[in-house]
């Protein structure tokens, strides 16, 4: 079965791309970002380095709790922070809970309720109260009357801390059997679907995929990752008009410049091992398209060619930016504008 991972900055095409590529009738194109391989934090990858080469026996239960919590918050399209998301809708009913209770049974040894020192107190908690009351408990006990009654009680500010249920995890110094458990819970997910559909390829379209490119060929050393491009100082504009960055220009490019630098060593990565199909959106039309996307796939170039990318979103931000703040972000990025294949 192929994988394609497709990926880029967010605002470089990801999206059309992805309808474009589950519009052949061969392929399916999961509906959502499902980001649970490279989400910060609490996805696969750094699921992964939990239990291998960053193991301890805390952090490897509070990432598997992360994980857990982060897989069930993609199934209520009501709760943040994955709003509108509703993963378990995607697939049969009961898979995605079904296959995360296999994954977690395959990487812990147990569960314990324990106390954790690590977990913050709630905004409204009595603990920090309790805690000033009883660390005063040694001069109370050594008053006449009540020291006799507090004495029988052996209990120490430190004891008042958040219980919970908590994962004994395995550590796997093969990095391999790990790797094969992952391997079977994103194919129960997306290969069972995509299998009942009758097609014979899926394409996850989550635009981070492109800066995990190591991790996610680990996972699937035969992928294919398809990295869209779009000028830098387009993607920044694009950026501005939205809500998910800096507002101001030079924090934008701050955020910018490391976003391109990891892709950059990714990149690097994917050159040398892995199946790397980079597109320069400006230079997109339906059928240039459907060619490199159906020669580099190894599919026919069976795909809709009604569905184009808007021009006026691809192009139209040179007519949004002044000429001073273009001069700004070009001489921020002018790297990554060379190493992309344009002109300042």
């Amino acid at each position: 079965m192929k994988k394609i991972f497709l990926g880029g900055t967010g605002r470089s095409g990801t999206s059309v791309t992805a309808r474009i590529i589950g519009s052949h009738p061969d392929l399916y194109h999961i509906p959502l970002e499902t980001r649970f391989m490279c989400d910060a934090d609490s996805g696969m990858r750094d699921l992964f380095t939990a239990l291998t080469s960053n193991y301890s026996p805390e952090s490897s239960g509070s990432s598997l709790e992360r994980f857990v919590n982060l897989i069930n918050s993609m199934s209520n399209p009501y709760s943040a922070p994955f709003i509108g998301y509703n993963l378990s809708e995607i697939f049969e009913n009961g898979v995605v809970a079904g296959e995360l209770n296999h994954l977690v049974n395959a990487i812990i040894e147990g569960k314990y309720n324990g106390w954790d020192r690590h977990v913050a107190d709630y905004k409204y908690s009595f603990k920090p109260f309790i805690r000033r009351i009883l660390a005063c408990k040694p001069a109370i006990d050594r008053l006449p009357i009540l020291g006799k009654i507090t004495k029988r009680y052996d209990i120490r500010y430190k004891d008042i801390v958040q219980y919970s249920d908590r994962y004994i995890v395995k550590y796997f110094s093969d990095e391999d059997k790990l790797l094969s458990i992952f391997i079977k819970f994103v194919d129960s997910i997306f290969g069972g679907r995509t299998a009942s559909l009758g097609k014979i390829g899926w394409c996850e379209s989550t635009p981070q995929n492109i800066l995990y490119v190591d991790f996610l060929h680990k996972l699937y050393p035969d992928a294919y990752f398809v990295h869209c491009v779009r000028h830098p100082v387009g993607v920044v504009q694009s950026w501005r008009e939205r809500s998910w960055g800096p507002e101001k220009l030079d924090q934008l490019c701050d955020y910018m410049v490391n976003y391109y630098t990891r892709m950059e060593h990714s990149l690097n990565y994917a050159n040398d091992n892995a199946n790397l199909l980079t597109l320069r959106m400006e230079r997109m039309d339906s059928d240039s398209l459907s060619t490199e996307l159906g020669d580099f796939l190894k599919v026919s170039h069976n795909f809709d060619k009604s569905i184009v990318f808007d021009g006026e979103k691809i192009l139209g931000w040179d007519r949004r930016i002044s000429k001073k703040d273009r001069d700004y972000v070009e001489f921020r990025l002018s790297k990554y504008i060379e190493l992309f294949g344009y002109d300042a």
